[in-house]
C-alpha cells in the first residue's frame, strides 16, 4: 500500500515541471503576429490576447477584419465571425499548442497555433475536417503594433 502511494505521488511531482513548461509556452503565443500574403501583398496580422479568462483572436489583412473570436480556451462553443459571416469556434491547449475549431456553415476547419524557434516564429497548421479547403501551413512572424493601429 506504501508503495503504491509513493509511486502515485512521484508520478504527480513528474508531471509539474511539464505542466508548468506547457503554461509559459501558452504564454508565447500572446501578442501580433504577421504573415507576408503573396498573393495580395497585403500583411495579415493576428493578434492573440487574453481577456480574462477569454482568448481573444483577431485577424486582420491590411484595415479589413478577416475574423474575430473570444472564448475561453476550455474546449466550449462560441461564437464569433468569419469574413464577416457568423461562425462557430471551440479552442483547447493541447500542451504548448493551441487548437482552434471552427464551424463556418457545414464547413469544419481545424487550426493548430504553435510557436516556434526562439519565440519569434509561429505556425498555424490549417487542416479541413469538413469541406473543400485544402490543408496548410502559415508562417508568422511576431511584431509590435502602436496603440493605434489595434
Amino acid at each position: 500500500m506504501l508503495y503504491s502511494q509513493l509511486t502515485a505521488f512521484a508520478a504527480v511531482l513528474l508531471c509539474v515541471p511539464v505542466l508548468a513548461d506547457d503554461v509559459s509556452d501558452r504564454a508565447k503565443l500572446i501578442g501580433n503576429w504577421q504573415r507576408q500574403d503573396d498573393s495580395t501583398k497585403a500583411a495579415t496580422v493576428w493578434l492573440l490576447e487574453m481577456k480574462g479568462a477569454a482568448l481573444h483572436i483577431k485577424e486582420s489583412l491590411g484595415d479589413q477584419k478577416v475574423s474575430e473570436f473570444e472564448c475561453p480556451p476550455k474546449g466550449a462553443d462560441c461564437e464569433g465571425t468569419v469574413e464577416g459571416k457568423k461562425a462557430s469556434v471551440s479552442m483547447y491547449y493541447d500542451g504548448p499548442a493551441l487548437v482552434q475549431l471552427v464551424t463556418k456553415g457545414s464547413d469544419v476547419t481545424r487550426r493548430r497555433f504553435a510557436v516556434t524557434g526562439q519565440g519569434d516564429m509561429m505556425e498555424i497548421e490549417v487542416m479541413p475536417i469538413v469541406g473543400a479547403d485544402k490543408p496548410e501551413s502559415l508562417h508568422l512572424k511576431r511584431i509590435k503594433l502602436s496603440n493605434k493601429s489595434r
